[in-house]
Formats: C-alpha cells, structure tokens, sequence
C-alpha cells in the first residue's frame, strides 16, 4: 500500500487528482506510514482535494486525534471548506486541532464571519500558540467592528493579542488607521 502511494506521488497533479476517493481511504489506514503518506499526497493537491472535504470533515469526529490533527491540517491547506467542520473543531480537548481549524478559518477570510465568537472565545485560552492563530484568523476575516469592540471592551489579553496580530492581517482593502 505504501509503495502504491509513493507510486501515485510520481504522477502529474492533474492525474493524481483521480485517486482521491483512494488518498482519503488511505488516511485510516492501520499503517502510520501509510496514514502520513497520503495526508502528504492530499496536502500537495491543494484546492484539488476540494471534492474530497466532505469525507474528511467526517474524520474530524473521529476519537483518533492523530487522524484529526492530520485531517485538520489537510482542511487549512484548502481556501475553501464547509465552516461548521472548522467551527466545531475550535472546541476540541486537543490543542493542535484548535490550532489547526483556526489556520483553516483565517485561510477562508470573509467567509468564516460565523466563526468570530468561537475564535473570541479562543483569545482567553492559557497557551500561546492558539491564542495567537485566533487573533491572526479574526484578522484576516477582517470584521473591523468586531476588531474595535474587542479593543475597547475585551480583556487586556484580547486587547493585547488583536492589537499585536489582528490589525496586520486585515485584508488590504482595509486600511488599518481607519
């Protein structure tokens, strides 16, 4: 199996993309190697796994948090997705699967406004690294209302991250003065 995937991985982008319903079988795999080989054929296709999202938002519900950590970083490579999939996986025990659905969202820009008060309520997290990739992910959204009443309401921790990394992330139609 894992031979058949590394043999798929010599093939053109454009013929790859016919083994998807096979790439994303592969992800449960009981081989670990074979697991990580076709995550990595799936994240080299990019925006070509699109026709694959649905199968992979079901292993987001899946106990196995390898897998959904795998999973996830597959979904924030895409621009688009389905939003309940990133939106419900902000709410994960596991810190890298948070992580991972807030780099999915911030991926996504205006489409993931539904996502602001989950990413919100990320911003009070105690580790670092979530809390960070949700203040860049409400910056990309680039809700400048929702920026400024965080600013002017939130915590000092929300202030100090929207001000730290929100503003230089909004999309450049915004002027961030403003």
């Amino acid at each position: 199996r894992l031979l058949a995937l590394q043999e798929v991985g010599r093939f053109a982008l454009v013929e790859q993309v016919h083994y998807l319903p096979l790439l994303v079988e592969a992800l449960e795999d009981k081989d670990a190697d074979v697991q990580r080989n076709a995550a990595a054929l799936l994240a080299s296709l990019g925006n070509q796994t699109e026709s694959a999202v649905p199968v992979m938002v079901a292993y987001l519900r899946e106990p196995d948090s390898e897998r959904r950590g795998i999973v996830m970083t597959l979904l924030s490579n895409l621009r688009r997705t389905e939003i309940p999939a990133p939106i419900d996986a902000l709410r994960d025990e596991e810190p890298n699967i948070r992580l991972g659905a807030c780099q999915t969202l911030g991926k996504m820009e205006k489409g993931a406004e539904e996502a602001i008060p989950a990413l919100i309520d990320l911003l009070d997290e105690v580790s670092q690294d979530v809390p960070d990739c949700a203040s860049v992910a409400l910056g990309k959204i680039g809700k400048v209302d929702d920026l400024i009443e965080i600013i002017q309401s939130g915590s000092d921790r929300q202030r100090e991250l929207i001000s730290k990394n929100a503003f230089y992330h909004l999309p450049e139609e915004i002027d961030p003065t403003e």
